[in-house]
């Protein structure tokens, strides 16, 4: 990936379709490169204390100082509750749960020895180890796609992945739709509003869910709907941040409108869009 001008790996946090546990893929994945960051897209803030987390991340950022990238969200695969047993609450204690981690992480990569009281999480003169180089502190990323989510990534992240409504915990036409152009403009006011005056140094992802070379955009759109169950107007959605198709200069010109319309300066591939992201990006450096 560093040869082919990627910048970054970011690892997923689901127990059934994510192949690798997240933190020691990270860790290996430092032991082999030197230049590529590192990270998580996202960590589901329910499976781990934020203890645990701090500690994990301060260890990460130990064995590959200033390439750490630390990605967190509140959870909304209900597949991974259901087969995990843990409890899939409402997003209003997901999100609260949330909130008090980001403080926490905040503290702890900060260097701070941490008390924390809150409704969920109690820590209670916690130092920060291993030490980190005070010079440089991991980004925070926070995904989400509600309100409430893109305030508190807004007011607390580095970086603000904004994704779409998955709030039926599964993949939907309704999920697909919300993709579009005028939705992510309304999430993008939403974040500007927040952020105030933290927006401009703010940095805005997205997951490309759908990469396509084609000379037939809307067929590539209407099949991949097709295959998710979504059966939508592709046409409705090819302004969509998060689908991708066309020839390869058509893909790099919507990439820089991104950019100029949203500011959306970060874009993340799946695994299985690799070879194709490769020529996009090598394409695109210096733009």
């Amino acid at each position: 990936m560093e040869s082919e001008g990627f910048s970054t790996l970011l690892l997923s946090d689901h127990f059934g379709s994510s192949p690798l546990a997240p933190v020691p893929a990270i860790a290996a994945a430092a032991t082999v490169t030197s230049e590529l960051h590192l990270g998580s897209l996202v960590l589901n803030n329910d499976f781990r204390h934020p203890a645990v987390l701090a500690k994990e991340v301060l260890t990460l950022e130990l064995l590959a100082p200033g390439r750490v990238e630390i990605g967190l969200g509140a959870g909304w695969m209900s597949q991974d509750y259901e087969q995990s047993g843990i409890d899939f609450e409402q997003p209003s204690a997901r999100i609260g749960r949330l909130a008090e981690t980001v403080d926490i992480l905040r503290q702890q990569l900060d260097g701070e020895t941490t008390t924390h009281l809150g409704p969920r999480y109690r820590l209670t003169g916690m130092p920060a180890v291993p030490a980190r180089d005070q010079g440089h502190r991991p980004p925070l990323l926070i995904g989400g796609n509600g309100r409430r989510m893109l305030t508190l990534a807004a007011q607390s992240a580095d970086i603000v992945s904004i994704n779409w409504n998955v709030r039926a915990g599964v993949v939907t036409a309704e999920a697909v739709s919300s993709g579009s152009d005028s939705p992510t403009d309304e999430r993008i006011a939403w974040v500007r509003a927040a952020a105030r005056d933290r927006f401009a140094a703010l940095e805005l992802h997205v997951q490309c869910y759908l990469l396509k070379i084609t000379d037939r955009p809307l067929d590539a759109i209407a099949s991949w709907c097709s295959a998710l169950g979504a059966e939508i107007d592709p046409t409705t959605v090819t302004g969509s941040p998060y689908i991708l198709a066309g020839s390869v200069q058509q893909i790099i010109e919507k990439l820089l409108a991104m950019r100029e319309r949203w500011n959306i300066s970060y874009v993340s591939f799946l695994d299985s869009q690799l070879a194709a992201a490769a020529e996009i990006v090598q394409r695109l450096r210096g733009q």
